[in-house]
């Protein structure tokens, strides 16, 4: 599941940069020396990997990926600190717009979302 996330926000959002984070140590320190914009995390490893860890950060940056779309798992991840939740079947579809959404106001202009065209 990593390796696909991975690769749907490089092809898709390339102009942003990507850190995969192994060890909850490691996000604890990325987090408090040079946080990044947005965090994406599996609902497997949340909020346990992120607890102590996102004290300060945003709460409406962090996404949460879950097995399956079910209102009980977007609930927990909401209850348990995130800003954003959705259901592995729908990353290729919703990620893009989630990422936009946790991140309102952060960026100016944001990235283009390369599925819409504009014009008629």
């Amino acid at each position: 599941m990593r390796c696909m996330i991975l690769d749907l926000l490089n092809r898709e959002h390339g102009c942003w940069a990507v850190q995969p984070v192994e060890d909850p140590q490691d996000l604890s320190r990325m987090l408090s020396v040079d946080p990044p914009d947005l965090v994406v995390v599996d609902a497997a490893d949340f909020p346990g990997c992120c607890d102590p860890s996102l004290g300060a950060f945003p709460s409406r940056r962090v996404v949460v990926i879950g097995l399956e779309p079910d209102a009980a798992y977007e609930d927990a991840a909401l209850r348990g600190g995130a800003g954003a939740w959705l259901a592995r079947d729908c990353i290729a579809d919703e990620l893009s717009s989630q990422m936009r959404l946790a991140l309102a106001g952060v960026h100016e202009p944001h990235p283009p979302d390369r599925r819409v065209r504009s014009g008629g």
